[in-house]
């Protein structure tokens, strides 16, 4: 390990490192060699028995790097250092200062150094650095040391300045966020994609983590390389590849038989291992002629963890979105608060400097930001339209030591704003997102065991799809797009070849996967503006029905989900009406009628569409069909829900044991037009 925040270091290290291979490749620099790939610059030191600080790893040293800092603030010097050697959340805001200025030198002096050389011979610099969420969707991951502040910063779009190829590092064989991280830092800088080392660690009680894992089957690491490209990797680069496979000694690291194994070309299925070459540079192809479609933007709590450490919850609140979102197939970017403050915002959504536009924002539990210029960018995206979906704690600090918390309390309570003080259930922040993608392209798998991965984008002609069967049993999955008609064309990651587009076809289409089938298919779509799903999550009243009819009981704003016991009537039962008022645009083409689904109720449940009945569940029975009872404009759509009786008999007995009953609605109901699908893998055959 070098000291990284010395820039004279730096230079050594290009000389010892780096010169030696320029002057053996000499005209080969920039042309066969393309890139120089740092591999994981290490400042993650270690703990002390002493340490009862925030900051839970020992910290570089580098004399003028701490003589600039008492210099520059001067009275305030002392500060700096209680805020490195106390918890006390007095000294937060000089603790976000301090690690920003650690980052900042580091970064420059290292990777910068590494940057000016790469380009003086003509190269582009890629590589990685250490990842705290390596094998995990949790950024404050320990996976090295005990602190990864002290790595950096953990200012990953700080550190992809520098870089001209965007590298990151992956462990075994299972998703995690790391291309995903990747390949959102760098569009964040107007590149795409990201090279991934894959390794292996043993997980075997008893054993080194670097004897590695030589059971990988060929099978397990398509699967793994397929997953990066659904999560945004390009190129996948093995660890272990050996010009020897060691000996019979077990010296970890030295021996290079457990040096991160397996050194994949002494596996005895390498001979196999081209099909996987070629088919993962046909996806890469295929992904690199797409846009993503911009859904969902979650920013990454950098100040928020130089202020916490990883012991903060921003890093669970973290891997329940990115895991989630990527599960469920809804496309997602991890951004920079730096790009939040460069943002506009319009009726088409958060529009960020590099051009990307985001009509839901996610804060994964935000505590601290930069400034009050970060909450106005909050307030102008919401002022526009926007969706805000945070979770955990609100942001309340800032790091120029001011008290946001009155304000963004304020602006929590905007309908546009979704806040969960705990982890929710996916289904309720699934509805809160949905319903701000009206009218988006979805892929939509229908129920089945193992995942489903897929990732789409634009492509200037249609939308470019990759679907991914990461399971055991065959697939089936459903195309939804906003206009009246379609047709799809095939292009086979496995040898290459492209089918004919299918005849135009109106609707959505259907296809099916294979188990661990990859599908990359162009939809291209025209026609009028088809009805889009309507995810309705706000603006639900309710009411008991009384027996008595000449009583009149008032509406209550309602949420739906949770049951009506869990929002103001805890004893009531019998039926309860929920009412909300629901627009359909007039250029809405729905030529079979609407239906209702509603994902979850207690119990039998009635329908009615402006006054009058339009269908019915006795018990749960999949989507109500509403027929042509929905008109162009402003419809009143209520839902009758009647329940069981038990929280009025067993109320006061302590009988129920956790509580009430759920009755009524328990998540949100979905409004959508009835489809016509089209099964197109013979029209593709």
């Amino acid at each position: 390990m070098i000291n990284y925040l010395d820039p004279a270091a730096a230079r050594r290290f290009t000389e010892v490192g780096y010169d030696p291979y320029a002057r053996a490749f000499g005209p080969h620099m920039g042309t066969t060699i393309r890139y120089v790939f740092f591999d994981q610059p290490h400042a993650c030191f270690y703990t002390w028995d002493q340490n009862e600080g925030p900051t839970a790893s020992t910290l570089m040293y580098e004399a003028s790097f701490y003589r600039e800092l008492q210099e520059t603030y001067a009275r305030d010097w002392p500060a700096l250092l209680l805020a490195i050697s106390r918890r006390d959340p007095a000294w937060a805001s000089w603790r976000m200062t301090f690690f920003e200025r650690y980052a900042q030198r580091g970064i420059d002096a290292f990777l910068g150094t590494l940057a000016q050389w790469c380009h003086r011979h003509g190269v582009l610099l890629s590589g990685h650095e250490v990842l705290s969420h390596v094998s995990s969707w949790d950024p404050t991951g320990t996976i090295v040391a005990d602190d990864p502040r002290t790595n950096f910063g953990l200012d990953y779009f700080g550190i992809d300045a520098w870089r001209d190829v965007t590298g990151v590092d992956v462990r075994n064989a299972m998703p995690q966020l790391s291309a995903k991280f990747g390949d959102s830092v760098a569009r964040s800088h107007g590149r795409s994609g990201c090279i991934v080392e894959q390794y292996f660690g043993r997980v075997v009680p008893g054993s080194h983590f670097a004897a590695g894992w030589w059971e990988l089957t060929l099978g397990q690491l398509r699967s793994q390389t397929m997953r990066h490209h659904i999560l945004g990797m390009r190129q996948l680069l093995m660890h272990a590849f050996w010009l020897t496979d060691g000996d019979e000694s077990e010296r970890m690291l030295v021996n290079p038989r457990f040096d991160f194994a397996p050194g994949v070309n002494f596996e005895p299925w390498f001979a196999a291992h081209r099909a996987l070459a070629d088919e993962s540079a046909r996806v890469s192809v295929f992904l690199d002629g797409m846009r993503p479609l911009d859904h969902v933007a979650v920013l990454y709590p950098l100040r928020t963890a130089w202020m916490g450490g990883p012991s903060h919850e921003f890093g669970r609140h973290t891997a329940f979105w990115t895991e989630r979102l990527a599960r469920e197939g809804i496309d997602y970017a991890l951004i920079d608060e730096r790009d939040l403050l460069g943002s506009a915002s319009d009726g088409s959504g958060l529009r960020l400097p590099d051009g990307r536009t985001f009509p839901v924002l996610v804060l994964p539990g935000v505590e601290a930001v930069r400034s009050l210029d970060t909450v106005e960018r909050l307030r102008a995206f919401l002022d526009a339209g926007g969706v805000v979906v945070s979770t955990g704690v609100l942001p309340s600090l800032t790091q120029d030591d001011g008290d946001v918390r009155a304000a963004v309390e304020r602006l929590a309570e905007d309908p546009h704003w979704f806040h969960y003080a705990g982890e929710p259930s996916w289904d309720r922040v699934r509805a809160a997102v949905l319903q701000a993608l009206p009218g988006r392209f979805r892929v939509v798998a229908a129920a089945g065991s193992g995942q489903l991965w897929s990732r789409y984008g634009a492509d200037g002609t249609g939308v470019c799809v990759m679907l991914f069967n990461d399971g055991d049993d065959e697939r089936e999955v459903g195309i939804v797009h906003a206009r009246e008609r379609c047709r799809v064309t095939e292009w086979r990651a496995v040898d290459g070849s492209r089918s004919a587009p299918t005849p135009w076809l109106t609707g959505p289409v259907r296809v099916r996967l294979a188990p661990h089938q990859v599908r990359l298919l162009h939809v291209e779509i025209d026609g009028e503006r088809a009805a889009d799903e309507l995810t309705l999550l706000s603006g639900w009243r309710f009411r008991p029905v009384t027996q008595d009819a000449d009583a009149t009981c008032s509406w209550h704003p309602i949420m739906p989900f949770d049951g009506w016991q869990a929002q103001g009537y805890p004893t009531f039962c019998g039926t309860g009406e929920y009412r909300i008022d629901v627009e359909i645009p007039d250029d809405a083409v729905s030529s079979d009628g609407w239906e209702l689904l509603l994902p979850a109720t207690e119990d039998s449940v009635e329908v009615l569409v402006n006054g009058r009945p339009a269908g019915a569940a006795p018990w749960p029975s999949g989507a109500i069909r509403l027929g042509g009872s929905l008109r162009a404009g402003i419809n009143a759509l209520t839902v009758r829900v009647t329940s069981s009786a038990a929280n009025h008999y067993y109320h006061g007995t302590g009988l129920q044991g956790d509580g009430p009953a759920r009755c009524g609605l328990l998540a949100a109901p979905v409004l959508r037009p009835v489809r016509r699908w089209h099964d197109v893998d013979s029209l593709l055959a």
